[in-house]
């Protein structure tokens, strides 16, 4: 079905001469710091870990106390967000939208509190943080609505190339999930058109930025030789995969809709309850914890039921609890680990009966997870790309493809309402988007 616009149309008029001239400095700025904030909460994470990703170095009542003091001061900062802009604009306000000084106003609050959430541990993406930082530094450094919409696409898209490694997918991200889904008939394509130049331009001065000055690499290890055996199997495991991080929104919306039926409306008690289950589950399950990359990069060596298990169960029931109590953050890393969690599950239990699938069949796992970010963001072309970029892989992108398309086919058949562009990971708060 058509799509109305989020936006008002408008001419698209031409950028300045300014905008032009601050697109090298704006990138440059967005990938610093978003590194900066990648490295913040990397380094809290490993101070709590240690050497290993399953098993905290500190007692678990001291990290259940640090993931609860990290998701209330989140939700608090959730809060005066959606005060500065009841609207609830997420990031692609700064690329579509007119007025956005609530937009600023909200988008500073819920940058601070997916930080601040994220160094307590929470199990949610960092992208609200990393994308709406991006469009920050270029919405500000020029007046005019054409240049600072251009400029916020730069940023937008280098803050991403610098925080996943990945300056193609940044590039489909910015035109696809952020631009093309908020448009309907010729004003998406004029928009398309216009911002994706100034996206390319953002992510390849954002990757040259991360490579050069920052020393970036990949952030997953490249799986071995993908033969044939490894493309079926990754095949037949998008199926039910696909099924079950079809049950992700369902599940946040659950929690947000008994979250809102709360006798009062100004009550806490809900909430709470939800982020202390959460900090709980955090302290038991340090896999739970974060936004996922590291649960995914466990799960893809080969893991038991059980722990494959916590990866699935545990992260969906803690993301979904964390967004629907009102903390900002995102799905798109936690989307990755639970398909590849799904399909490391799937993969133990055949183990146990004894079926040899072959020596490269936890390879699947990673090229499954690409189904998380299309079926959670109903982003096809970026979850092709994506999986490959973070393994610095590109030549993985043709079995990415046929992956997604059976998910894509899978969810378009079960899921009521699936349409692209939903679900945008960039919005927060109890309503899921």
């Amino acid at each position: 079905a058509m799509q109305v616009s989020a936006a008002p149309h408008h001419n698209p008029g031409r950028a300045p001469v300014a905008a032009y001239a601050l697109v090298v400095p704006v990138a440059v700025g967005a990938s610093l710091a978003s590194t900066a904030v990648r490295s913040l909460i990397a380094h809290t994470a490993a101070w709590a870990e240690g050497d290993s990703p399953t098993r905290w170095t500190y007692p678990t009542i001291a990290i259940i106390a640090l993931a609860l003091g990290g998701l209330v001061a989140g939700r608090a900062l959730g809060g005066l967000a959606r005060q500065a802009d009841p609207a609830g604009n997420d990031v692609s306000w700064a690329l579509t939208g007119h007025d956005r000084s609530p937009w600023r106003s909200a988008s500073i609050r819920r940058i601070l509190g997916t930080v601040t959430a994220a160094i307590g541990l929470a199990p949610i993406g960092r992208e609200v943080a990393v994308l709406e930082l991006g469009a920050l530094v270029g919405d500000t450094t020029v007046r005019g609505r054409q240049g600072s919409r251009r400029l916020a696409a730069v940023g937008v898209a280098a803050a991403f190339t610098a925080a996943y490694h990945a300056p193609l997918t940044a590039i489909v991200f910015v035109v696809e999930h952020l631009v093309w889904s908020r448009f309907s008939g010729p004003e998406r394509h004029r928009a398309a058109t216009r911002l994706t130049p100034w996206a390319g331009a953002g992510a390849v001065i954002g990757h040259v930025t991360a490579l050069v000055v920052l020393g970036d690499r990949p952030l997953l290890s490249a799986p071995g030789p993908v033969g044939t055996a490894t493309v079926v199997l990754a095949l037949v495991l998008a199926v039910p995969v696909t099924l079950v991080v079809g049950r992700f929104a369902p599940t946040r919306a659950r929690l947000a809709a008994w979250v809102a039926s709360a006798p009062s409306p100004r009550s806490s008690t809900r909430p709470a309850m939800l982020l202390v289950a959460t900090a709980v589950l955090v302290g038991v399950f340090p896999l739970v914890s974060g936004n996922g990359l590291e649960s995914l990069r466990t799960a893809s060596t080969g893991v038991s039921i059980s722990t494959a298990a916590v990866i699935v169960i545990g992260r969906l029931l803690a993301t979904s609890a964390t967004l629907a109590a009102g903390v900002p953050g995102g799905v798109f890393s936690p989307s990755l680990a639970v398909a590849g969690g799904t399909a490391a599950l799937i993969l133990a239990v055949v183990d146990r009966f004894g079926v040899e699938l072959g020596a490269h069949r936890w390879d699947a796992v990673l090229l499954v997870s690409a189904v998380g970010v299309a079926v959670s963001l109903r982003s096809p072309f970026v979850a092709a790309l994506v999986v490959p970029e973070m393994t610095g892989q590109i030549t993985l992108v043709p079995v990415c493809a046929m992956v997604v398309a059976v998910a894509w086919l899978v969810a378009s058949a079960t899921a009521e309402g699936f349409r692209p562009g939903a679900w945008c990971c960039g919005r927060c708060g109890p309503a899921v988007r």
